[in-house]
């Protein structure tokens, strides 16, 4: 299978230890990885970075994930966006939908259903 090196893929996580591990497994997978801890950062990267997709938690200690959607949504950025969050009622899942995320993937994060949307959203070259 082709690699998938020149995709990349931001994630917004303030937890350093799950983003050490993202970002491990993402490598590992072939893509560029890129990292924010917070949602200021992050929409900062996304506007000189310009990533394929975007992995983001919505638990934020500065800006609501749901508002880094809202606001990409705005300004009518068509980046993929996969929610990753502990939010996991079917509550959450629905609001993050309707804020415009495209996946919702909740914590503890199941590596195989992540790498089947990865290459659903960047799928390999050939």
């Amino acid at each position: 299978m082709p690699s998938p090196a020149s995709k990349k893929i931001l994630h917004i996580e303030d937890n350093a230890d799950s983003a050490l591990i993202m970002a491990r497994l993402l490598t590992l997978w072939g893509y560029h990885c890129l990292s924010a801890e917070n949602g200021a950062s992050g929409l900062r990267q996304i506007e000189i970075e310009r990533p394929d997709l975007l992995l983001l938690d919505l638990n934020l200690p500065d800006i609501h994930g749901l508002e880094i959607v809202r606001q990409l949504r705005a300004r009518s950025e068509r980046l993929p966006i996969i929610a990753v969050t502990a939010n996991a009622l079917p509550s959450d899942r629905s609001k993050a939908l309707e804020a415009g995320v495209d996946e919702f993937l909740a914590k503890p994060i199941d590596f195989p259903s992540l790498r089947a949307l990865l290459d659903k959203f960047l799928p390999p070259a050939g």
